[in-house]
């Protein structure tokens, strides 16, 4: 947790080329006690669909994604917390599995601003796990 420190848990296109994106767990939050879930259509910086679900993110949980030709769901904890349908939304490409954090500037609204120096910032996980359809 702290101010101005964001954690990530996305798909992102393979071939590193922002045209779609889904932000499976998201907090920019200073006590990460929201979880955003986001998906990026195409073109990904008009077309968007998120929400947030109130969650404690310095706790351990199990996020999950299932991308389906006909729409995306995204599960906390093996719960439903939200789907998204429509075809702008679809990923058309390969996708991979990004683990991120960043720091935030001082003046971003986002975060609240820039980052609390007095807490320690880190982001722990305990494994992915990739499933596809036989």
């Amino acid at each position: 947790a702290g101010k101005g420190f964001g954690i990530g848990l996305i798909l992102w296109p393979a071939d590193d080329v922002w045209t779609q994106e889904i932000d499976v767990a998201e907090s920019p939050d200073a006590d990460k006690q929201r979880v955003w879930m986001t998906v990026h259509g195409d073109p990904p910086a008009s077309v968007q669909d998120s929400a947030a679900h109130a969650v404690d993110m310095t706790q351990w949980h199990v996020y999950t994604v299932r991308w389906e030709t006909t729409g995306i769901q995204f599960f906390i904890d093996g719960t439903l917390a939200r789907t998204v349908n429509g075809s702008q939304y679809m990923p058309k490409k390969n996708m991979t599995i990004g683990i991120q954090s960043w720091i935030f500037a001082a003046n971003d609204g986002w975060s609240g601003g820039g980052p609390d120096t007095s807490v320690t910032k880190r982001i722990q996980v305990s494994y992915v796990r990739r499933l596809t359809k036989a």
